[in-house]
């Protein structure tokens, strides 16, 4: 008898030390790969809004204002259970990663962070019922994630409580309240994605989130494939000869907005060798009369439109205003919107998931204004309206 409990508590003992130098080389594994990916050096080919320099103790982000191009923010991210490194500038704002929980104020924030498998480094988002990332929206249902503003109000006791390391947003979103979560190891990082000057720099931002995620080797393996297949994209139509003209956009309480000559729509629109007007030395949308559109417009054959009511048919994009059946779009049934993705609370996947595929938003564009060179593709982000 006295053997059988030895012989157990032998085989139990074994066990607890297997076990024990399993989770121990586990969490050393996970050690050395979060070294050897902060290791990997992050270098950027297209975005302009910001610059990284890379440091053996610490990477450096300046984030640029894109109108007068001087130093916005400053950032130096170092290995977690690394002290801080030494001589940084006042103005830079240490940040070790990985992180461990983040939140988003707005959905392109999001699908960086979810489309390199983050989703369980989320804590909080603005308004939830904009996501459509299915990981992210499970963790919603679950309770995991939590909504801490809606419009324009926030809920900085929520955030405090929750305590992520970062709040990711946009510098239009910085209030007087930011000072109080620095206080409490909060960081507000800017995230600046949106004021790019081409969809390829938009998409690069997903270099910001390897970093914060410590996935920089995945960020830089995915941004390479999503170059490839947006130069196959273009490869496309380099023998097209004419550009297409359309018109773009939609009317906003009687103006119509017209983007900036260095601005992301321009440039997509000129990769795509198509033809909308644009405002000469600027990055910034310009509002135009309606009668200034029309006089340009009215006889183009195809109308591409982003963000505009909730309606998925024809008829309820015509109700937005009267005069918009004066359009030659309107009668070649040419209307498309960036309503193909949109979930059941009105969240559009265009300012989630898009910024990160712009060769998929390309192929949309396309498959719009040339079909015969796509024949089998079906758009992933825009709708055509019937």
């Amino acid at each position: 008898m006295n053997y059988k409990i030895n012989l157990i508590a032998i085989i139990l003992l074994l066990t607890t030390a297997c076990t024990g130098g399993r989770s121990h080389q586990t969490a050393n594994d996970s050690i050395v790969a979060d070294s050897i990916d902060f290791a990997f050096p992050v270098t950027l080919k297209h975005a302009e809004q910001m610059s990284i320099i890379n440091k053996p103790s610490h990477k450096e982000l300046y984030l640029l204002n894109p109108d007068s191009h001087d130093t916005l923010a400053a950032y130096a991210f170092y290995p977690q259970g690394k002290p801080i490194p030494q001589g940084l500038s006042p103005k830079m704002k240490p940040i070790a990663v990985p992180l461990k929980s983040i939140a988003c104020s707005s959905t392109p924030q999001v699908g960086a962070i979810a489309a390199l498998g983050g989703e369980n480094e989320l804590v909080a988002i603005n308004t939830l019922n904009n996501v459509n990332s299915p990981k992210v929206r499970e963790r919603i249902d679950k309770g995991l994630i939590q909504e801490i503003a809606r419009g324009s109000s926030r809920n900085n006791e929520l955030l405090l409580s929750l305590h992520p390391d970062v709040l990711l947003m946009d510098f239009s979103d910085q209030r007087e309240q930011d000072d109080e979560l620095r206080r409490a190891g909060i960081e507000p990082m800017l995230f600046n994605s949106w004021k790019e000057t081409s969809l390829l720099g938009r998409a690069e931002w997903l270099k910001v989130a390897g970093i914060l995620l410590g996935k920089n080797q995945l960020a830089d393996s995915l941004y390479r494939h999503i170059t490839s297949e947006y130069e196959a994209a273009q490869a496309l139509i380099r023998n097209e000869a004419d550009t297409v003209q359309i018109l773009w956009g939609a009317d906003y309480k009687g103006m119509w907005y017209v983007p900036g000559e260095y601005s992301y729509v321009t440039r997509m629109l000129h990769d795509a060798k198509i033809n909308f007007d644009y405002i000469p030395q600027t990055v910034n949308s310009t509002p135009m009369s309606f009668e200034y559109i029309f006089s340009r417009h009215k006889h183009d054959k195809v109308w591409i439109s982003v963000m505009v009511g909730k309606g998925n048919t024809l008829t309820d994009f015509l109700a937005l205003n009267e005069r918009y059946t004066a359009f030659d779009a309107v009668a070649h049934k040419g209307v498309w919107l960036d309503r193909k993705r949109v979930n059941q609370y009105g969240g559009n996947d265009y300012w989630e998931s898009a910024p990160y595929n712009p060769h998929l938003i390309l192929k949309d564009l396309i498959k719009i204004t040339r079909p015969h060179l796509l024949p089998d593709y079906e758009t992933t982000y825009f709708l055509h309206l019937k």
